[in-house]
């Protein structure tokens, strides 16, 4: 593909996923989610000076400052929620850009890049993802980056250890935007063992220790403020009423959501009684900071004691994170029965499903290291979000990603075809 080509394909797919994401914006006026207050809170006391507190002015463990201080800039400046699902809508149409070239630079094959950006442009849970209030669409473009850092990773080569840093820094920093990449490096150690093995004793040391650097400051600034040295209370909270209860619900019979609800109520009102006994009767008013480790505490021995449970729900919440589409929005704005909207969008997403575990045994044959960093990066993600609370939302971080993946499966394929037909293979699949 020349350079000409090259710019006329990215301008396509940028035009593509604006069209897609502004004329989303313009028919779903409702910015807020239920969460959404949890990040416009602590930004309007920054703003207004009073610190990273909640509602009730208690300093703030259960988010990270990433995303409440991008809002808090943008009151600064007299940017309001609609100025910034703008700004989300834009940078989503700049990412699908960006998914094109990354492909095109891997795997110098113009179908798997433009395939990749018209993959991520038309993912209806990531539109409506950047239309929310919430971190999604920014943890994407985070994520996005550290990928892209970690795929430039060389086997050999006197800057091995600037890469460990940069990308050791930069995973860090995605947790100070949302928690749940704490562990990531847990899948970059294993990438840099995969890519280094024999010399990868100092990329994986500089790589793990300015990954902590981040997390650590933050887990210093709750312990100085809160008195309980934490990155992030809110995993107490989803460990006790969506992965206990979760578990709890998969294994009783009857319907899975009423279960659920009715387990919640129950352990909530179990870790109340045991936080009573530890702490006494004002445990009720203690800061969420304290009363997240008695939740912690009850949630871990729910899933110990039963693991038959925990894994189905675990299959429960991985199958929805990447079948799931958005089917509530789709049927508030269109019309549709909810039963038509998920049918509809699982058109979308069950294919979807398909080519990238097609693609991934492709990559393994074609590209390993660039397979080993998709399967980790996708992997992790689904996997530590895979609860009763997931849902399509989930997919979002890693969409650009996984539409790597899609986008070789359908590449394969239609080469398959091709040869099947006896029509002639393009040529840059040769060299691929």
């Amino acid at each position: 593909m020349s350079r000409a080509e090259k710019t006329t394909a990215a301008l396509l797919v940028w035009l593509l996923a604006l069209t897609v994401d502004l004329g989303y914006f313009a028919v779903d006026r409702a910015f807020l989610a239920p969460d959404s207050s949890s990040y416009l809170v602590p930004a309007a006391h920054m703003v207004e000076g009073k610190g990273f507190t909640n509602e009730r002015l208690e300093p703030e463990t259960r988010r990270t400052p990433g995303y409440p201080v991008l809002i808090a800039l943008c009151r600064e400046i007299g940017w309001g929620n609609d100025a910034v699902v703008f700004m989300q809508h834009l940078a989503r149409s700049l990412l699908a850009v960006a998914v094109f070239f990354l492909a095109d630079r891997r795997f110098r094959t113009p179908f798997i890049a433009l395939a990749a950006g018209v993959v991520f442009a038309l993912d209806f849970s990531s539109v409506v993802a950047a239309n929310r209030v919430m971190t999604e669409t920014f943890f994407a473009v985070a994520t996005f980056a550290l990928f892209w850092v970690v795929s430039e990773v060389p086997r050999r080569g006197p800057y091995r250890w600037l890469w460990a840093v940069t990308s050791g820094l930069f995973g860090g920093f995605t947790v100070l935007i949302r928690p749940i990449s704490l562990l990531l490096f847990v899948p970059l150690g294993i990438f840099v063992l995969l890519e280094f093995r024999r010399r990868a004793l100092l990329p994986l040391t500089l790589m793990c220790s300015t990954f902590l650097l981040f997390p650590a400051a933050w887990a210093l600034h709750n312990r100085e403020v809160a008195g309980v040295a934490t990155v992030s209370t809110i995993s107490a909270d989803n460990l006790l009423r969506y992965r206990a209860a979760g578990a709890l619900a998969e294994e009783s019979p009857g319907d899975f959501l009423p279960n659920l609800y009715r387990y919640q109520d129950r352990l909530s009102l179990e870790a109340n009684e045991e936080g009573r006994r530890l702490y006494g009767p004002d445990f009720d008013g203690l800061p969420h900071a304290q009363r997240a480790e008695v939740y912690s505490r009850v949630g871990i021995r729910t899933l110990l004691d039963h693991p038959s449970g925990a894994l189905r729900l675990a299959a429960r919440g991985i199958a929805t994170t990447f079948l799931g589409g958005g089917a509530a929005p789709l049927s508030a704005i269109t019309g549709l029965p909810l039963g038509w909207a998920r049918g509809i969008l699982l058109l979308y997403t069950g294919p979807c499903l398909a080519f990238a575990l097609l693609g991934l045994v492709y990559l393994f044959r074609s590209h390993r290291s660039q397979a080993w960093a998709i399967l980790l990066f996708v992997g992790y993600f689904t996997g530590i979000s895979a609860g009763s609370e997931a849902y399509s939302r989930f997919r979002v971080p890693v969409m650009p990603i996984y539409a790597l993946a899609v986008a070789a499966g359908l590449y394969f394929a239609w080469n398959r075809f091709r040869v099947s037909r006896d029509l002639p293979v393009a040529p840059d699949a040769r060299g691929c």
